[in-house]
């Protein structure tokens, strides 16, 4: 005779007890509070952003409490944002501007980086210059920061869209694609720079030409923030102690990101020098005021990405940067 049947006719009431045990043991152990959801932030491979991953490593945080994504490209990362895939994401400035769009509830909380130069435009090595690429094939992630990148230097060079072919690709196709010689340039950044440089192209143009516009932050949904504080400060406060660790045991450090990166230690190391770290201090200046430092010039990006359709409507700049999210997490 199956048990099932078996125990329901010698011990009729043995469901109910057992419901009022396990209820009795979930009230002990807190089954009956709804466990905090884990902070899910994308993130796609960036100098800048290795020192979230070297905070995993080390522990700095709870696994219960922040879950790094991986995305091969930025367009990934933003349509994962777009689709409620992840609560928060690293971003440049302007890619944030591109979630803001569909997500008006995002908060500029954290600035990692500034980019002194590690965003590049790497050409052929018979084009010295952006002007030798009038009439050229370039490669770029057309919804991300290669867009802008590729505006501003063409811009800059007297040139405009019309003057090059743009072709379409995603940031794990740059290398293959300018090895095979399917475009003429390409609009990357570490680790293709140096990998690209190492085999003989040419940098004709860096985010160092266009100083304070590239930044790289940590955006968070308003919403998450608000019901999960604890988990929001938790990966900030891993952050600046990976960033310390980077001072205090620079090898190990070094090895963690250049394993990530794909690049040799060393490499990495170089790759950094490109950036501008700012510090906590820093942060608070950039992020806080009315209007912060950081939004004054923002409000300028914004303008000007609408004005060459990068945008396809404007954005409320002001709300990105709310000071009540960071009293939430910092009261």
């Amino acid at each position: 005779m199956p048990r099932r049947s078996s125990h329901s006719l010698t011990v009729p009431f043995r469901r109910p007890w057992a419901a009022f045990g396990l209820f009795v043991f979930c009230l002990a152990a807190g089954c009956s509070r709804e466990q905090p959801a884990p902070l899910r932030m994308g993130s796609t491979v960036w100098p800048g952003f290795e020192a979230f991953y070297v905070a995993r490593e080390r522990g700095y945080w709870r696994d219960d409490q922040v879950r790094l994504v991986e995305y091969a490209s930025t367009s990934e990362l933003i349509r994962a944002f777009r689709n409620g895939t992840i609560d928060a994401g690293l971003l440049t400035l302007d890619e944030a501007f591109l979630v803001a769009q569909d997500v008006p509830d995002i908060r500029v909380i954290l600035v990692t980086d500034v980019s002194d130069g590690a965003d590049v435009i790497m050409a052929a090595p018979q084009y010295a210059s952006m002007k030798a690429l009038k009439g050229r094939r370039v490669g770029t992630e057309t919804t991300a920061l290669g867009a802008y990148v590729l505006f501003r230097a063409l811009q800059l060079s007297g040139l405009t869209r019309d003057d090059v072919t743009i072709v379409p690709l995603e940031f794990s196709e740059h290398e293959a694609a300018f090895e095979r010689g399917s475009v003429d340039a390409v609009v990357t950044y570490e680790p293709v720079r140096t990998k690209l440089r190492s085999a003989g192209a040419r940098q004709v143009f860096d985010s160092s030409e266009i100083p304070g516009e590239i930044v790289d932050v940590l955006a968070v949904r308003s919403g998450y923030v608000a019901a999960n504080p604890d988990a929001t400060r938790a990966v900030l406060q891993g952050f600046y102690r990976a960033q310390s660790y980077f001072q205090e045991h620079p090898d190990d450090a070094l090895r963690i990101a250049a394993t990530r990166e794909n690049v040799t230690p060393d490499e990495f190391r170089q790759s950094m020098l490109l950036l501008r770290v700012p510090d906590a201090a820093a942060v608070k200046v950039m992020l806080t005021g009315r209007p912060s430092s950081l939004q004054a010039g923002a409000k300028s990006l914004a303008a000007l990405m609408l004005a060459q359709n990068l945008l396809s409507k404007p954005v409320d700049v002001h709300s990105l940067f709310d000071e009540a999210t960071l009293q939430r997490i910092f009261p």
